[in-house]
């Protein structure tokens, strides 16, 4: 009864809220049910054994993409199963889009070479496949990785590439985003602005004014970096309206600290101040950390100059610890230096020396705020009378301000050379004329006479090599006839050899399977045949003796099995040899999950066909050292075997969920047997690439070229 009362009081106190309680847990619990629905739909399809089948196939993919940002591993897994079956059933769409989908957890987990593998293969599948769309895709993946890896040049090709294959407006104007992107990076800011202008025209005409405002935001953040305010802050306001207009209240926050930004260069200080507070309101409506910091950070910077130190402090003390929390160490250190620089107008000088070398901790050498830091460090320091600490870090920022002067007297020269040239080349440009304009007809005149012979001269010649090169030809052709006839006749000669060789060892093998069968399981047959016509023989005395025979009998029975499995045995050990490199790796799988102690997984892609008998050996033999190296050192249990064949070469990659080692060291890497397969890999003019790190697993990528003669 108590607890049926206090349910009623609570009942009665959530009275005017509890619809709305209601509603809440409702559709957290719907959450709940679809998240548990599609972690479930994803593991059924993974562990569904039905026949397999495209429509399998695209659930496969489909259950990657979903777990794609949630389980990296389950997409991963998802896109693996879907890559074996598509082989299976030779799938060209489906392999284009695993392919795709693993470049996609590659880049995820931060595996750059391998997600570019990946993308590679997937590219080659759809410009084979011709799906113009999809190829654009690629190309716009394998563009962001290239920009991730800071090759900019190579980022910039393939966004180019997927231009070409794109048709849609919206995809056009972000690819031509991503390349002024690129060129701001680069600080190329005329060439960016061109791209974002391209782009804001194509956004324009869209029926997403969101879009396009963003593109106009862009558009004024560059104006900003080359100091065209007016220009800026125009498109920053009408960036506003749009973003107040859709309620994007993100945007809507940036473009207003930006204003305050622009605002605070050019004097209004006041209204820099409306501006940033207005943008922290919105930024701690949204619980964005890191906009909270920046907002209060400029307010600090905004205080400081008008005076109002005890304020600019409070601001600067609440960013730091804003700072901290999202991790940006250079905006630590630019609040702690207007924290000293404070303390210092305050004349706290202990307070100026513990912030300066606050900052000094989380700077580079290369920080270009190193100057302001030792300056005021030194100052403070001074104060305190420590003098020679004050000398110290007086030097160091003489050491900097020397680093600086010479970076600037340098793009200084430079440019005072190129203005120098670019004058002398106007006023070459201009006696040019003149002496044009002087002698124009005396010119004229020997341009003629110089053309004449000169056209000449290039007939005669081009007679003449024309001949030579006649004859070179016909020469070529001779020799390379006689040169065919050779190989031709080498090659017939081989195969003949190689056939005879052929029929050599299967004749001997016969005659081996032969003599087994008859000297060893022939002769003990033979005894069981005489015991059992003994027994027949003798049946009166089946009772006292039919027993030992019987027994005797059975013995021999057992020992001719044991010969037939040996026989059958050596029959097997010639897998490689006779069912080829997948067969063989598919019993050396077998071997090691019968250990017990290992989950193994092999994919072969594109491996219908036999490779060379060479090729097969010495990749049979490195994949087995990586294993076995896996099995010795690697603490592992799961084991994942991929062979991947393109048209000129083949791909091995070969990894573990063990602990992992440091690349760097190389007494690790003679660890793993790297000289074995290095020696096994230079007659093949292969590569090796290592990727480990300690505590994560190693993966292990091979390339061999097909074409290599060994």
């Amino acid at each position: 009864m108590a607890i049926v009362s206090c349910i009623k009081n609570l009942l009665f106190l959530l009275k005017g809220r509890l619809k709305s309680i209601y509603i809440i847990l409702i559709i957290m619990a719907l959450g709940f049910i679809c998240d548990t629905y599609a972690n479930s739909d994803c593991s059924s399809v993974l562990k569904n054994k039905e026949k397999t089948s495209k429509e399998k196939v695209d659930k496969l993919i489909d259950c990657g993409w979903d777990r794609l940002n949630k389980d990296v591993i389950k997409a991963k897994q998802c896109g693996q199963r879907a890559l074996e079956d598509s082989n299976l059933l030779d799938y060209n769409k489906g392999k284009c889009a695993v392919y795709q989908l693993l470049g996609a957890c590659y880049y995820n987990k931060g595996s750059l070479d391998s997600a570019l593998l990946m993308y590679d293969i997937a590219l080659e599948h759809r410009i084979a496949y011709g799906d113009s769309i999809m190829i654009y895709g690629t190309y716009n993946n394998l563009g962001k990785v290239y920009e991730k890896q800071g090759k900019y040049t190579l980022a910039l090709e393939h966004y180019g590439n997927a231009y070409n294959f794109v048709t849609d407006s919206q995809r056009k104007a972000r690819l031509k985003s991503n390349i002024s992107t690129l060129y701001k990076l680069m600080g190329d800011y005329d060439e960016a602005l061109a791209y974002l202008n391209e782009a804001c025209i194509i956004l324009r005409k869209s029926k997403n004014p969101t879009h396009f405002a963003r593109c106009q935001m862009n558009k004024a953040n560059i104006h900003d970096l080359m100091g065209d305010y007016d220009k800026a802050l125009s498109l920053y306001l009408e960036s506003a309206y749009t973003f107040k207009t859709e309620k994007d209240e993100l945007n809507l926050a940036k473009v207003t600290l930006n204003i305050g930004e622009i605002q605070r260069k050019i004097g209004n200080k006041e209204e820099a101040i409306k501006s940033y507070n207005n943008a922290l309101r919105k930024y701690e409506g949204l619980s964005n950390l890191a906009g909270i910091a920046g907002a209060k950070q400029n307010l600090g910077i905004v205080h400081k100059a008008m005076g109002d130190f005890p304020v600019a402090r409070n601001y600067f003390t609440d960013a730091v610890e804003k700072w901290t929390k999202v991790g940006s160490k250079p905006k630590q250190a630019a609040c702690w230096i207007n924290l000293g620089n404070l303390s210092l107008n305050e004349l706290e000088y202990d307070k100026a020396k513990t912030a300066f070398l606050k900052a000094d901790a989380l700077l580079p050498d290369s920080s270009v705020l190193k100057s302001e830091l030792y300056y005021g460090l030194s100052f403070a320091l001074a104060n305190l009378g420590q003098y020679e600490e004050a000398f110290f870090f007086q030097r160091k920022r003489e050491a900097v301000k020397k680093k600086v002067a010479l970076e600037i007297t340098q793009s200084r020269n430079l440019e005072a050379r190129y203005q120098e040239q670019k004058n002398r080349f106007v006023i070459l440009e201009k006696e040019k004329k003149l002496a044009i304009e002087t002698n124009k007809k005396e010119k004229y005149f020997r341009y003629a006479l110089f053309l004449g012979f000169a056209l000449l001269a290039v007939l005669f010649t081009w007679l003449y090599h024309d001949f030579e090169n006649k004859k070179k030809q016909l020469l070529l052709e001779k020799e390379w006839i006689a040169k065919e006839q050779q190989v031709e006749k080498l090659l017939k000669d081989q195969e003949l050899l190689s056939i005879r060789n052929m029929l050599d060892v299967q004749e001997k093998e016969r005659k081996r399977i032969a003599q087994d069968l008859h000297d060893r399981l022939g002769s003990m047959l033979s005894m069981v045949k005489l015991h059992f016509q003994k027994t027949n023989e003798s049946i009166e005395q089946l009772k006292q003796q039919g027993r030992e025979d019987y027994i005797k009998a059975n013995k021999l029975l057992d020992q001719a099995c044991d010969e037939v499995r040996k026989i059958s045995h050596n029959l097997v050990s010639g897998v490689l040899k006779n069912f080829g490199l997948v067969a063989a790796l598919e019993e050396l799988k077998t071997t090691i999950i019968n250990t017990g102690k290992y989950d193994v997984e092999f994919i072969a892609s594109q491996l219908d066909d036999r490779l060379s008998s060479k090729h097969e050996i010495a990749i049979y033999r490195i994949v087995q050292e990586l294993t076995s190296n896996i099995m010795r050192h690697a603490e592992a249990n799961e084991i994942s075997i991929q062979l991947l064949r393109k048209k000129s070469s083949i791909h091995i990659s070969v990894e573990d969920n063990g602990k992992g080692f440091n690349t760097k060291n190389k007494a690790n890497q003679k660890g793993i047997g790297l000289k074995n397969i290095e020696s096994r890999l230079y007659p093949l003019n292969g590569s090796l690439n290592i990727d480990s790190v300690s505590g994560r697993g190693t993966s292990v990528f091979i390339e061999i070229p097909l074409n290599t003669k060994i």
